[in-house]
């Protein structure tokens, strides 16, 4: 039998007093029984922790679709050390030596960005590994999060991608691109090659600045003076859409083509 891995190490540098306290608090292992909160180990002789209406380290009661067993942990593997080198100052050592919860990891690290360095950044790479030699299950990717957002990168669907790519230049077919849509007004771009160029030519300026760098004038055949906003949103890949509600609806609508590169959950 093989045994299977995913591990990774990195850390949250020069950290402050009140960061670290912050963290501390924050990675208890805490029970819920109405408005009370209880920290591990400290429930009353009184109360049953098995009937705790919910229980978790603290920092994750608002993460969507989080189901702990009592006495849960972080997910991961933790220490708050002193680096002997000066790189890294007082920071909190994240890893794992056998697997571990990028997700749980993730929403903690963005509420640490937004309490306290909401304009900066941090990432991670992890390896997916095989105590066995077995053909493909090993892999990868990494994770890069902001205050405002998390973005994951997987060896497997990178591989997807280029062979999608591949048959789709065999079959001579364009590159598939979805335009996300709200209120006539383009909110997102998809496209199975992230790297095309997408324009868009918008005549419907009111309540625009007219003094905007992307406001052009023009004037048409007739002589008339016309103005429009000229942009050039981000392109993001397809896989992207994966698990989405534009997902569902592009099925749901059986929309082969536009769908053809979106994996599934």
């Amino acid at each position: 039998m093989a045994n299977h891995y995913l591990q990774f190490s990195e850390v949250l540098p020069h950290l402050t007093g009140d960061e670290e306290r912050w963290l501390r608090q924050q990675l208890e292992v805490v029970s819920l029984f109405g408005d009370q909160e209880y920290v591990k180990d400290s429930v009353p002789a009184g109360l049953d922790p098995a009937e705790a209406a919910w229980t978790g380290c603290r920092a994750y009661q608002d993460l969507d679709g989080y189901e702990p067993d009592f006495g849960e942990e972080a997910g991961f593997s933790y220490r708050f050390s002193d680096d002997p080198h000066g790189e890294w100052g007082r920071h909190l050592w994240l890893y794992t030596d056998e697997s571990g919860d990028l997700e749980r990891l993730a929403h903690l690290v963005q509420k640490f960005l937004r309490a306290f360095r909401p304009h900066q950044c941090w990432s991670l790479t992890y390896a997916t590994t095989c105590s066995k030699p077995r053909v493909g299950e090993f892999g990868g990717g990494a994770l890069f999060v902001t205050a405002d957002n998390i973005r994951w990168h997987n060896a497997d669907e990178f591989i997807q991608q280029e062979r999608a790519a591949v048959a789709g230049a065999k079959m001579g077919s364009a590159p598939q691109i979805v335009l996300n849509m709200a209120g006539g007004l383009i909110q997102d771009v998809y496209s199975s090659d992230p790297a095309i160029t997408v324009t868009v030519v918008d005549w419907d300026i009111d309540g625009c600045d007219p003094t905007d760098d992307r406001i052009v004038r023009i004037t048409d055949r007739q002589g008339r003076t016309q103005f429009a906003a000229v942009t050039s949103p981000h392109v993001c890949s397809l896989s992207e859409l994966a698990g989405s509600d534009t997902a569902a609806a592009l099925q749901a609508a059986s929309a082969e083509t536009a769908v053809r590169e979106i994996p599934h959950d």
